[in-house]
């Protein structure tokens, strides 16, 4: 019978077999991190590679100005940690939970031991970090071409695939601020309020709270595209 933690890692690491879960299972420990709380923080030595079983974690950056910059957000079934033990060095962003949070830590060695011998899996990560490199090019993109309105909405628009139980479902609620979103579409915060009251006002997007609702999907694309 199945524990919760090898179900759980199962659906982080597909392809492997119940040996390698099985040693996956005994080089981890469950963090419960609370929301708010530091998993790591920019400068310090990585120790483990962090699977995130449930939760959401946004992954900052001090900018120059002493304000955090937000690079991406991680949620659940997604891997931190890999870049740095390959790269050989030390953490250059904190990670911060959104929400309460379960997460695996995984012991170094073995994770790099059974990624040696097992390609599909290092192939499944390399598809993961070229999704996340997608993204990070379209943002810097965005901020050197697109106007603010399409930052937002672009934000938002990554938001919805992130956090929409599907792709045709039209509610999202991702768990960032008015201000967390400002801050990944490198605009003010008074500049998030102004868009939402525009695309609500065009039928685009409704919002209640931290509650999304998308009124049209051709045009929500359109807009995170300038078009």
């Amino acid at each position: 019978m199945q524990t919760k933690s090898s179900f759980s890692l199962r659906k982080l690491f597909p392809g492997l077999d119940e040996e390698e879960l099985t040693k996956l299972q005994q080089a981890s420990s469950v963090i419960m991190l609370r929301k708010g709380k530091n998993l790591f923080v920019g400068g310090d030595t990585p120790r483990s590679v962090y699977a995130i079983a449930n939760g959401c974690l946004k992954i900052v950056r001090e900018n120059s100005e002493g304000g955090n910059l937000i690079v991406r957000v991680v949620k659940s079934g997604e891997v931190l940690g890999l870049n740095e033990i390959f790269l050989n060095s030390n953490y250059l962003r904190t990670a911060v939970a959104l929400r309460d949070s379960e997460i695996f830590a995984i012991d170094i060695r073995t994770l790099v031991d059974i990624v040696n011998r097992k390609p599909e899996l290092a192939i499944h990560f390399m598809k993961n970090l070229c999704q996340e490199i997608g993204k990070l090019e379209r943002r810097l993109e965005a901020s050197m071409f697109k106007t603010a309105k399409s930052r937002v909405t672009g934000v938002l628009f990554d938001l919805h695939g992130s956090f929409a139980d599907n792709a045709n479902d039209s509610v999202f609620e991702p768990p960032l601020s008015r201000r967390d979103i400002a801050e990944m579409a490198d605009v003010a915060p008074e500049t998030v309020s102004r868009v939402l009251a525009d695309l609500k006002v065009g039928g685009v997007l409704d919002s209640q709270g931290p509650v999304f609702r998308v009124l049209d999907a051709n045009a929500f694309a359109g807009e995170a595209q300038g078009v």
